[in-house]
């Protein structure tokens, strides 16, 4: 991801968060925040102050999606018919690019 998507999805993310938790729309966050300090901390121009929190959100997964990850981690090719797309269209390997990949997931010339 590149830092100006980033940047604006995090900028969306928190903005979003701030209007959640003052209960305000999304045109009211420039009157009502007075200030948002590096360390997280926004300050409101009524004089509430709030800070920003990160937490770990733990990922549970059933039976089912386990195994689908481990065929997909040992199985380049059915990853890449499954999950790959260009441009939203779905990718058709040819015979000789699914052989290209097989090989080189088996290679240790994928670790260079």
């Amino acid at each position: 991801m590149n830092s100006y998507k980033l940047n604006g999805m995090v900028g969306h993310v928190c903005r979003s968060a701030i209007c959640k938790e003052l209960k305000i729309s999304h045109t009211e966050i420039y009157k009502t925040v007075k200030n948002i300090g590096s360390d997280g901390t926004i300050h409101t121009k009524d004089g509430r102050v709030f800070k920003l929190k990160l937490e770990q959100v733990a990922v549970v997964l059933q039976e089912d999606q386990l195994a689908e990850v481990e065929r997909c981690k040992n199985d380049v090719v059915y990853f890449m018919e499954k999950y790959c797309m260009i441009n939203g269209d779905p990718i058709f390997l040819r015979d000789w690019q699914k052989n290209f990949l097989k090989t080189w997931n088996n290679s240790k010339l994928k670790e260079i």
